[in-house]
């Protein structure tokens, strides 16, 4: 009995590590990074190739590239891997081999990607896949493609030049030109028969000239004095009526001259 427990024993231990060296081998694969994501119509983006290993050994990758939606614009190696076989837009076949191999997730490739003017879904695949391992063995043909959503950018509308007008006249009315008044011609002014100047005459203009300097004298001193300004107001009234007076004497006088008869 014991003998039949240690062959089960063993044939349990000898299934689980077939199954698990065999999930190994199933989960290694080749993705694309970013695997989806949106892009504007016409641009151009960069997509990453990447060795998918979760504890599998890998050291080779083949397959080739295919494009829908999208132009393949350049393809890069990365720096620290070896290409048997190094891929271009016009042939993207690759053969790379990994120096040492490795057991983690490895960008082996670089590709940039210009999407069409058109909106709608653009893809990047692989065919012919093949992952080796350190044996020179084949352990996975799988891999994820790249579905990118290509999205029409939206047009900014051009705003119309704005034109100010006057909503009661929305024709723009043009300026009037101003137009020069004529000149007036001089005219001639009648001539006026000579008024004859009265003996006096000069004298009285004299006088009130004086009068009126003397006046805005006193006015000034007046303002800065008020008590004497007040004194000579006064004054000067006085000496008006003076004047007045003599002026009335010196007329009077006038007319009794011209009135006395001449004798012969």
């Amino acid at each position: 009995m014991n003998k039949t427990i240690k062959v089960i024993a063993l044939s349990l231990v000898i299934l689980s590590a077939v199954s698990a060296g065999t999930a190994k081998a199933a989960t290694a694969s080749l993705s694309f990074f970013p695997t989806a994501v949106a892009k504007d119509a016409g641009s151009t983006f960069q997509v990453s190739l990447v060795a998918n290993t979760p504890g599998a050994k890998i050291c080779a990758v083949e397959g080739k590239l295919a494009f829908g939606s999208l132009t393949c614009q350049s393809i890069a190696v990365s720096s620290d891997v070896l290409a048997q076989t190094s891929p271009t837009c016009t042939n993207p076949y690759f053969l790379i081999g990994i120096p040492s191999c490795t057991i983690s997730d490895k960008a082996v490739l670089s590709v940039s990607v210009k999407a069409e003017n058109a909106a709608g879904t653009a893809t990047i695949s692989l065919t012919g896949v093949d992952i080796i391992d350190d044996n020179g063995k084949s352990i996975s043909t799988d891999s994820i493609g790249g579905v990118y959503t290509i999205v029409a950018p939206v047009a900014t509308p051009v705003k119309p030049p704005v034109t100010h007008t006057n909503p009661a006249n929305p024709t723009p009315t043009p300026t009037p030109t101003a137009t020069p008044a004529p000149t007036p011609e001089p005219t001639q002014q009648p001539l006026n028969p000579e008024i004859p100047q009265q003996p006096g005459a000069s004298l009285i203009g004299g006088i009130l000239s004086a009068i009126g300097g003397l006046w805005v004298m006193l006015k000034n001193f007046m303002i800065e004095n008020v008590f004497y300004g007040v004194m000579l107001a006064l004054l000067i009234i006085l000496l008006i009526l003076l004047i007045i007076y003599l002026i009335y004497l010196l007329f009077k006088k006038e007319d009794q001259d011209q009135n006395q008869p001449k004798q012969g």
